[in-house]
């Protein structure tokens, strides 16, 4: 029977660091290191984090939720003093639909819940999006220490070291953690992201089985979903490990399969979502091919006249070159 080398290849670091008990404590400072400085941007006063109101705005929407301020402004509008640290709900504030269909209404949802709750037992109408942020990173500790859990218990402890590593020096970084106190899709592709290749390296020469199939799947229609920008990455990954696999032992792998089970569902749901005639998909749109032409195409060109010409914009877009959209 072949066996495969993945992971013996640095499998040998565990001689270099030391037996077991040593590895046993590194992995716990680092996962206490991780936690630490998470909750300590999560949970800082004042609330830290950086996002476009309008941005989130989207999903909020969903749950005819807007930020708390003065009534005569329009909920929905976008605001130059975002992010904001506390909410409302306001039945019909949009006036029109602007709900974007993403996976990150998943833990959105659950915290929407549970200040309903809070409301109807008689709690205050003002809510914090700390509380969306706390959720976000306990979840992401949470798999990241049932990852690393996982991989010590299948003895790879290197494995599980490199693992709890990404906490403190990845997951933790502000880069990445001043998304968890606000309605932005970000963090959710992050956390899908890393599910997905974490599943995949977990799973290698491991039969398949309905759950280990289902768990892929679902990471990868978590990314795909998570963002537009993001529609095509579970298939690229699927088809990736496809390749992989046949490079490797010329089987089809099951788990690319499932990868790209999730992510042509995910494309599906897409697709239907950029055919939606809604002012949010139209808007993202003009953003969008706004974005590629003011600040790729035109600042790229020799003359940017000419290739506005052909392009057929207006000239005096020649006056906005390498600005977005938004300015």
């Amino acid at each position: 029977m072949r066996v495969s080398r993945f992971p013996y290849t640095i499998f040998q670091l565990r001689h270099w660091l030391g037996g077991p008990g040593l590895l046993q404590v590194i992995i716990v400072a680092f996962t206490l290191l991780g936690a630490m400085r998470g909750a300590a941007l999560i949970g800082h006063d004042p609330l830290l984090a950086y996002a476009n109101s309008y941005d989130e705005v989207r999903y909020t929407a969903c749950f005819d939720l807007y930020p708390d301020r003065p009534r005569e402004i329009p909920p929905a509008d976008n605001s130059p003093w975002a992010p904001f640290s506390h909410y409302v709900f306001i039945p019909g504030g949009a006036g029109e639909p602007m709900c974007y269909w993403s996976s990150e209404l998943l833990p959105q949802a659950i915290v929407v819940a549970g200040w309903k709750v809070a409301e109807a037992l008689g709690g205050g109408t003002e809510h914090s999006v700390r509380a969306l942020g706390i959720l976000k990173g306990l979840l992401l500790f949470g798999l990241n220490l049932a990852f690393t859990v996982a991989w010590w218990r299948r003895r790879r402890p290197v494995c599980a070291l490199a693992n709890a590593a990404l906490l403190p020096l990845l997951f933790a970084d502000p880069a990445n953690t001043l998304y968890a106190n606000t309605f932005y899709a970000e963090w959710t592709a992050l956390i899908s992201l890393y599910a997905c290749f974490a599943l995949i390296l977990l799973f290698v020469d491991r039969r398949p089985t309905r759950l280990r199939f289902d768990l892929l799947a679902c990471a990868s229609l978590a990314l795909g979903t998570s963002k537009v920008q993001h529609l095509l990455l579970p298939i690229v990954v699927g088809m990736t490990v496809l390749l992989i696999g046949w490079l490797r032992a010329r089987p089809w792998r099951w788990q690319g399969l499932a990868v790209m089970v999730g992510g042509v569902l995910a494309l599906a749901i897409q697709v239907v979502q950029l055919g939606r005639a809604t002012p949010v998909i139209d808007n993202m749109k003009i953003a969008n091919a706004a974005d590629v032409a003011l600040t790729a195409l035109l600042p790229a060109s020799s003359d940017p006249a000419q290739t506005a010409a052909k392009l057929g914009l207006d000239p005096k877009c020649l006056a906005w070159i390498g600005r977005h959209a938004w300015e």
